[in-house]
């Protein structure tokens, strides 16, 4: 039988502990992190939405609203929805066809009218993907106006942010016990100068 000496025993011992603590304080740290990622998101996108509803043209004509939509998608890279505040859609960047269908049943359009502004992920079956909309209604126009980006974009901003994330968590902790093990093995082999055995 191995017998190992105490600083093998210290060493074995101290890095099982660091291994559990870096794995449950990751675990912590990426709710938090996506949590985080997706409140700024969410900022991001409203402020973009408050910016566009002051330009938003007052009136309620799709062959006036369809083109404006269309040509503030290709500045922003969202899709623009314009909704009047009895759920008629009145202008839409990508689908010419939901013009006139009620929306008031989708839930981000019902609790924007109901309190100003909200988000919410489901598939679209315009575009047949997921996608996140954040919906802002403003009241002295009486519209809604809802930005949507598919959940793919959402995901490639979030997994950029989680690989360097994972880096600085995971890779300098394991060069941080890869330094330890040599420094322990050069302590072992010392003997008496370190640790007394």
């Amino acid at each position: 039988m191995i017998r190992l000496s105490r600083t093998w025993k210290f060493y074995i011992i101290s890095t099982a502990l660091f291994v559990v603590l870096v794995t449950v304080a990751g675990f912590v740290l990426q709710v938090e992190l996506k949590k985080k990622l997706k409140a700024q998101l969410e900022e991001q996108v409203f402020t973009l939405a408050r910016v566009l509803v002051r330009v938003l043209p007052d009136t309620a004509e799709p062959s006036v609203l369809i083109p404006w939509c269309r040509e503030y998608e290709e500045a922003a890279e969202v899709r623009i929805t314009v909704i009047q505040s009895d759920g008629a859609v009145i202008g839409d960047s990508s689908e010419d066809s939901i013009i006139g269908e009620n929306h008031l049943d989708r839930p981000e359009i019902s609790e924007a009218i109901a309190v100003g502004t909200a988000t919410a992920v489901r598939y679209s079956k315009t575009l047949g993907v997921d996608m996140f909309y954040a919906a802002l209604f403003f009241k002295e126009k009486e519209k809604v106006i809802r930005l949507a980006l598919p959940m793919t974009k959402v995901q490639a901003i979030e997994n950029e942010v989680m690989v360097f994330f994972a880096l600085v968590l995971y890779v300098i902790p394991f060069l941080a016990i890869v330094i330890s093990f040599v420094f322990a093995r050069y302590v072992a082999s010392e003997g008496p100068h370190f640790i007394r055995e």
